[in-house]
């Protein structure tokens, strides 16, 4: 695990919305998730304007429910290739069951991975 990192990341794949908090945008950009904490999120999404410390807004489906979860949080990294954006992202709201059926999903798909290696 990262020296950064309190937690243990699990990678998980889902498709998401996200937009910026501030200014008067209200369009909704694409990505897709690439792995989640208790804590924080990475995903990877078309080029967007954006630094470390703005606020996103993100949107995704809970796995396996007609759930739409949303949650805030602030941009600790970004990096530029050269066709997309990775972010990463720590989280300042998310509601407490949908964040923990979130990580029991990711731990079930991680299990899942594990177990086939061996």
């Amino acid at each position: 695990m990262d020296g950064k990192r309190k937690f243990l990341r699990f990678d998980t794949a889902l498709n998401i919305e996200f937009k910026q908090t501030a200014g008067t945008e209200d369009k909704y950009l694409l990505g897709a998730l690439r792995n989640f904490s208790r804590e924080g999120l990475s995903f990877v999404s078309q080029k967007f304007d954006a630094q470390p410390r703005q606020n996103l807004e993100l949107r995704f489906k809970l796995p396996a429910k007609d759930v739409v979860v949303s949650c805030r949080g602030e941009i600790a990294w970004k990096k530029n290739t050269e066709d997309n954006a990775l972010v990463g992202m720590k989280l300042k709201e998310i509601d407490a069951a949908a964040k923990g059926e979130i990580l029991e999903y990711a731990y079930k798909k991680w299990v899942e991975r594990i177990s086939c290696k061996n």
